[in-house]
């Protein structure tokens, strides 16, 4: 095919020499304007759901010199956890920097993920602006600003990693094209090959993009198979990259990444799965509407007529890349972006739990927006008429009504665990989903609903762990010890590998004084996991009422290794060695504690024990500057409140609280 049929048909390949100027620039501000106020209630929202765990409760992040740790492990190597299938290191590094920079401060968090989505938005009117015009990159990039789907991807601070990885993806791909198109070329290839290894260290979909480039340079610019075998080396950077990322991805992982056993799938239950499944991610990409935040997943196990839609579906899918090739190349270049990039979400044993989800749609989602935003501009041209273009308009206007309206009603279920937990629950009603609620009732202290919704989870599922735990945990909480025990045994008894049920188990012997059960209870423990600082503090408590003080002030050490950072440990410590009269030791320990976390939930209660110990020690100038900082950290605080409830002697104590969670 000669060069000027290639222009006639929409891939015209000159050399780009666009040139920013007034309508570009009022195309940027409409994006970012229209990416901000979709989103703009996010700001208001709270960590949620995975957010918790990885942000809350992951210490890693907060220090830079673990930066080594993030590219050497898994995602949740902080956990612990076995089995994990996802390396992410520039996921931690981001949730360092954002850490250091905002601290828990949820609101710039938030803003961050905006940002990330706008800049996304931003990088597909560049591209599609090269690949095709600026006004299909204007349009196709507002559709992708307003398309409902992305709802998930946005709201939710663990799913910043498909923004970031979007934003490397776009521009990689962008970046190429203009390496392409004779712009720089060594130097664009540089930022490509870059910007595709940082989006692999975001997310495993990004190994989509060396086949992504062999789909531009085959249906984009319809070279032949011929001419891509002879530039062989354009595409060997970018396959060493994806080697480079699976070397150190196999190091961390100690594979590619293991199996899910709750996904595992026979050759024929995976046949005709997936192209039901691919089929749900572009009915999805159509009509993003009743979004849930958990699908429920069955595998397809005998063959009917959704499976044989689903794979006539895919086979017109493929045979449309061809036919496009040839009559428009950028919308078959679309279609291959949205195709190759839900291919590894497709491969259902390496997925977590729950299968089909919203946010894997949001990288794909750039090929459907291109085809939708040329779409409109084709009706556009049909509607000869003023009355056909505000015809046309209407229509439009009702599309991007819909997406609000679903992005709107959507983001509320985002502002806090408990709204989210509700709308699952009621969204799908699985057992697992019940107990999150009820969990998360008894993490606000409204013990009588979390016995409800645990107790309707035990009813779904008797075998669920976590929710007879936490019906022992509210059991507990409401001094009904008789009913608590066994729900907590039964817990055990079904999850016996899980240390932190010994820790619920524990808690109602320290509570109804039985020493000798709560030190066995906290053993058991701690022969599954030695460094669980729960468990540690519970014993140091438990020994010290039980007479074996030297034993108790050595648990109290273990916690403060296990976790240096938490200030009960330290509290309770220092009020061990205040008792013994070493009132210099427990301020060496509060100060200690100060300098490994000056902003801990429990600093306050620090500063006023070494108050207490100053006015002891006939200090009162120094004991009133922590009394002043202890009133600063927590206006109303009321010492007697806590003396009262201590179990120790003066100053006073930190009550341990044991894990009641899954």
């Amino acid at each position: 095919m000669s060069r000027s049929k290639k222009a006639r048909s929409g891939a015209d390949h000159r050399r780009i020499t666009v040139r920013p100027d007034r309508t570009t620039l009022i195309h940027l501000l409409v994006l970012s304007a229209a990416g901000f106020c979709l989103y703009v209630r996010t700001l208001w929202s709270s960590f949620v759901a995975d957010d918790n765990a990885e942000i809350l409760t992951d210490r890693l992040i907060r220090s830079f010199d673990n930066i080594p740790t993030f590219f050497a492990h898994s995602v949740w190597y902080f956990l612990g956890g076995q089995g994990d299938r996802y390396y992410r290191p520039l996921k931690l590094l981001a949730y360092s920097t954002e850490y250091h920079l905002f601290r828990f401060q949820s609101f710039f968090w938030h803003f961050t993920n905006i940002l990330a989505n706008i800049a996304v938005i931003i990088a597909i009117y560049l591209l599609v602006r090269d690949l095709a015009s600026r006004e299909l990159g204007f349009w196709a990039a507002l559709w992708f600003a307003f398309h409902s789907i992305h709802v998930e991807a946005v709201a939710w601070l663990a799913g910043g990693n498909d923004l970031f990885c979007g934003l490397a993806l776009v521009l990689a791909c962008w970046f190429y094209h203009r390496a392409r198109s004779g712009a720089s070329p060594i130097l664009f290839q540089s930022f490509a090959v870059s910007l595709f290894f940082c989006a692999l260290m975001f997310k495993e979909p990004a190994l989509s993009f060396p086949f992504l480039l062999l789909a531009y340079d085959f249906f984009y610019r319809r070279d032949s198979v011929r001419e891509m075998l002879r530039a062989w080396q354009r595409y060997l950077p970018y396959f060493a990259a994806a080697g480079v990322y699976l070397a150190l991805r196999w190091h961390a992982l100690g594979g590619f990444a293991p199996d899910n056993p709750k996904n595992i799938v026979t050759p024929k239950e995976q046949f005709l799965t997936v192209p039901v499944l691919l089929a749900q991610y572009v009915w999805k990409a159509l009509l993003p509407v009743n979004l849930h935040f958990w699908y429920a997943f069955e595998p397809i196990r005998a063959f009917g007529w959704k499976p044989l839609a689903a794979i006539l579906l895919a086979l017109a899918l493929i045979a449309s890349l061809f036919w496009l090739r040839r009559v428009q190349p950028v919308l078959s270049f679309a279609l291959a972006w949205f195709l190759l990039f839900l291919v590894p979400v497709l491969d259902i044993p390496k997925l977590g739990e729950n299968v089909f989800t919203e946010r894997y749609l949001y990288i794909p989602s750039v090929g459907f927006c291109i085809f939708a935003a040329w779409a409109w501009l084709g009706l556009l041209k049909l509607a000869s008429s003023p009355l056909a273009r505000r015809a046309a308009y209407a229509g439009l206007t009702a599309v991007f009504a819909l997406y609000c309206a679903v992005i709107f009603g959507r983001l509320p279920v985002w502002a806090d665990d408990l709204h989210l937990a509700l709308k699952t629950a009621d969204e799908s009603p699985t057992a697992k989903n019940i107990a999150q609620v009820g969990y998360i009732y008894y993490q606000q202290g409204r013990l009588e609903d979390s016995l409800r919704y645990s107790q309707r989870a035990v009813m779904i599922d008797p075998r669920l762990p976590w929710a007879h735990n936490n019906i022992g945990s509210a059991y507990l909480d409401l001094h009904r010890y008789d009913q608590a025990l066994p729900e907590i045994q039964k817990a055990i008894e079904l999850q016996p590998d899980f240390a932190p049920y010994r820790t619920g188990l524990a808690n109602l012997y320290k509570t109804t004084g039985q020493w000798g059960r709560a030190i066995e209870a906290c053993q058991s423990g701690l022969a599954i996991d030695p460094n669980d600082h729960a468990l540690l503090t519970l014993l140091a408590f438990a020994l010290w009422h039980n007479g074996q003080r030297e034993q108790s002030l050595d648990a109290s050490r273990r916690a403060i290794q296990a976790e240096p950072d938490r200030l009960d440990a330290y509290i309770n410590l220092a009020t061990d060695l205040f008792q013994l009269g070493q009132p210099d030791g427990a301020i060496g320990q509060l100060l200690a504690g100060l300098e490994a976390n000056p902003e801990g939930e429990e600093a306050y209660l620090v500063h006023y024990q070494l108050g207490a110990i100053y006015n002891e020690k006939g200090f009162p100038q120094l004991a009133a500057k922590e009394f002043r900082r202890t009133a600063e950290l927590k206006p109303g605080f009321n010492p007697a409140s806590f003396s009262k409830g201590a179990s120790r002697s003066s100053p006073v104590a930190a009550d341990p609280v044991g894990a009641h969670g899954p």
